[in-house]
């Protein structure tokens, strides 16, 4: 391993002990608050591995320690941490009503279809602040595009998603989910149904009024889709939808 690549590892590993630290956090609680799975941390953090853990993965930290913050009701102490931890006077610590929620809305997902997953640079986000659907703590924000499920969603649509880490519930018949598929390296995401025939065996289906969008997808029969995110897995629910807003256009 090059000496490069030690030192990108180093401030990774040192950047994730403050988060443990400001939050008081053991390292398998931020991967969950982060919606990581916590082998994947807990190997780097504790083996020689010949990687370090990629941006999006580190943002991700990053999101819960801002969560964790917004929390905290002695406004100094939170400043303070935010301060320490390199945050300071981030909109993120802006306070909100207890029955309401702020999610950043981190990129687009087409609905229905497989498409290539892309997050938008954090300066790109956008925040919204919507009523509170429930009572998970991590959320975040997807746009809906084209009209592959537009018998739910419209284009425009935002997703209010909740990791499937931190999801509180076991997944039943007519929850929507975001689903990402890798295939020969590259990551595609779409946003189904999803449903169980008489057999038990579970499927992805579209919700859309054109023939070419109503194919669904066959999940595989061992429960992996719903197991922790590793790169290796063919097809992963990563989130699931617990709640969409829209405005009404004239």
């Amino acid at each position: 391993m090059d000496t490069s690549t030690e030192k990108i590892q180093e401030g990774a590993r040192n950047r994730i002990r403050l988060a443990m630290q400001i939050t008081g956090w053991t390292s398998t609680q931020l991967a969950r608050a982060s919606g990581i799975a916590p082998s994947t941390l807990n190997r780097f953090l504790n083996q020689e591995v010949k990687h370090t853990l990629s941006v999006p993965t580190m943002a991700k930290i990053d999101d819960a320690v801002s969560s964790y913050l917004k929390k905290i009701t002695d406004k100094h102490e939170a400043a303070v941490k935010a301060q320490i931890y390199g945050i300071s006077g981030s909109s993120s610590l802006e306070p909100v009503a207890a029955d309401s929620i702020t999610i950043d809305v981190k990129g687009a997902v087409q609905a229905g279809v497989w498409t290539s997953a892309y997050e938008l640079r954090e300066d790109e986000w956008t925040p919204v602040t919507l009523p509170r659907p429930d009572s998970h703590t991590q959320y975040f924000g997807l746009r809906v595009m084209g009209e592959s499920m537009n018998l739910v969603y419209p284009e425009g649509t935002i997703l209010v998603c909740v990791p499937m880490m931190e999801y509180d519930h076991s997944l039943i018949d007519g929850d929507h989910v975001i689903v990402q598929r890798w295939e020969n390296g590259m990551v595609e995401a779409t946003v189904k149904e999803l449903r169980h025939d008489k057999d038990g065996q579970a499927w992805l289906w579209p919700r859309s009024d054109r023939p070419e969008f109503q194919a669904p997808l066959r999940l595989p029969k061992n429960g992996d889709w719903t197991n922790e995110a590793e790169p290796q897995n063919e097809i992963l629910v990563t989130a699931v939808v617990v709640a969409d807003y829209r405005t009404r256009h004239r």
